[in-house]
């Protein structure tokens, strides 16, 4: 049995022998294999899961990686829609359609520093829902969580959101 290893990210133990991450999310291969396993939910058995877009940016602004272009970009874009579905009240399955948008040529996005606590909710808890229903107020509890957990950046954030949204 693989020794547990400690997420970087959300700080999840749990002991894998998957040994493949992401390029520049960080997470362990652990966690990498889990937040796999709901995603292959999402896609399966809950094809009509309307909160799917929250789990990816939960995920991404949870797992921030290091400083780097990439993820530089990943963490402001995830964020910018956490804050579209939390703040401003889009549903969810809008965040594909916008996407584009927020990446294209957000002004001045720089690299925030991740909070030491990335939110109390982690992808554990979500694939840990015993069903559809508990699956969808997971992945919103998970989002709450998460958006909550970069309060310190939330005005920074929705600077970028507004500058990204404006008529051109």
């Amino acid at each position: 049995m693989p020794e547990p290893t400690t997420c970087p990210g959300c700080g999840l133990v749990r002991a894998s022998a998957a040994r493949i991450t992401h390029g520049y999310i960080g997470a362990s291969a652990a966690c990498w294999e889990l937040y796999g396993q709901v995603l292959a939910r999402e896609y399966g058995a809950y094809a009509t899961h309307a909160n799917h877009r929250v789990s990816v940016d939960a995920y991404a602004a949870q797992h921030p990686g290091v400083d780097g272009p990439q993820a530089m970009r990943s963490v402001a874009m995830h964020l910018m829609r956490l804050c579209l579905v939390y703040e401003r009240g889009m549903p969810p399955a809008a965040g594909r359609g916008v996407a584009p948008r927020l990446l294209s040529q957000p002004p001045d996005v720089g690299w925030l520093e991740p909070p030491a606590d990335r939110g109390a909710v982690t992808v554990a808890d979500v694939a840990a829902a015993a069903g559809p229903d508990e699956h969808l107020v997971r992945v919103d509890d998970w989002g709450r969580s998460v958006w909550g957990a970069w309060a310190a950046h939330h005005a920074t954030v929705r600077r970028w959101l507004d500058a990204t949204l404006a008529p051109t």
